[in-house]
C-alpha cells in the first residue's frame, strides 16, 4: 500500500493536488516499489480524497496514464455546483452551504466547472469498477449517492454501500464502531475481486 500527501489549498489551488497524485500514480507503475504489479494498481480516497481518486482515474483514462483496476470511493465530494440539500441540514454541525461555497472557491478557484473538479458532471464511460461508500449524517450524502447512481448509467460495476447510521469519516473511527472494520473488509474483498477480474455489477 502506497499513502501519499498531496498540496493542499488554498495555498495550492486545483489542479496541484491532483497533478501530485499523478506523480505518484505514474512512479509506482514505472518505479515498481516493492515488487509491485503494475497491471494491479487499485487507487482510494476519502471526501476530497474521493473527489481525487475519481479525477485521477479520469485523467489517467483520458491522458494515457498508468491502469487503475479498481476504485474505492468514500464519501466524496461530487458536484461544485453544490445543488444537494444536504448542506442545509444539521447532521455535521458547523459544516454548512457556507462552509461548502468557501471550500469550492478556494480549491476550484475559475475551475468550478472543469469536470476533474466537479467529477460528477464527467464523462464516467470506460471508468475501472468501483465501491461507492456513503453515509447518512454527512452534507456529502447525496454527492455520493448520485454519483454511485451516474457510474451505473455510464456503465461502470460498482457496488454502493449506504450507512445510514453513520457520519462523515467514520472510516477513522475503528475503535467506536465496528462499521469502520466492516467498511474495510469490504474495500479489501471488491479490490481483490477486481484484481482477480471476477467484478460484476451489483448496486443497491
Amino acid at each position: 500500500m502506497v499513502g501519499l500527501s498531496y498540496r493542499l489549498a488554498p495555498e495550492y489551488p486545483f489542479p496541484a493536488g491532483l497533478e501530485d497524485c499523478q506523480d505518484v500514480l505514474r512512479w509506482m507503475a514505472e518505479s515498481r516499489p516493492a515488487g509491485l504489479d503494475p497491471s494491479r494498481i487499485a487507487v482510494g480516497g476519502e471526501s476530497a480524497g474521493g473527489n481525487l481518486t475519481v479525477a485521477l482515474a479520469l485523467s489517467s483514462r483520458d491522458g494515457g496514464g498508468p491502469r487503475i483496476v479498481h476504485l474505492s470511493i468514500y464519501y466524496p465530494f461530487t458536484d461544485t455546483t453544490l445543488k444537494s440539500t444536504d448542506w442545509d441540514t444539521s447532521d455535521m454541525p458547523g459544516v454548512g452551504r457556507a462552509e461548502g461555497e468557501f471550500m469550492v472557491r478556494v480549491y476550484a478557484r475559475k475551475d468550478t466547472d472543469n469536470p476533474l473538479v466537479s467529477v460528477l458532471h464527467a464523462d464516467l464511460r470506460g471508468l475501472p469498477p468501483s465501491t461507492v461508500i456513503t453515509c447518512g449524517h454527512d452534507p456529502l450524502r447525496s454527492d455520493g449517492i448520485w454519483l454511485a447512481e451516474a457510474l451505473v448509467a455510464a456503465g461502470v460495476p460498482t457496488l454502493h454501500t449506504h450507512y445510514a447510521d453513520m457520519p462523515h469519516g467514520f472510516l477513522m473511527f475503528s475503535r467506536l464502531t465496528r462499521r469502520a472494520d466492516e467498511s474495510l473488509d469490504e474495500m479489501a474483498r471488491e479490490t481483490a475481486r477486481a484484481f482477480a477480474g471476477t467484478i460484476s455489477i451489483k448496486y443497491s
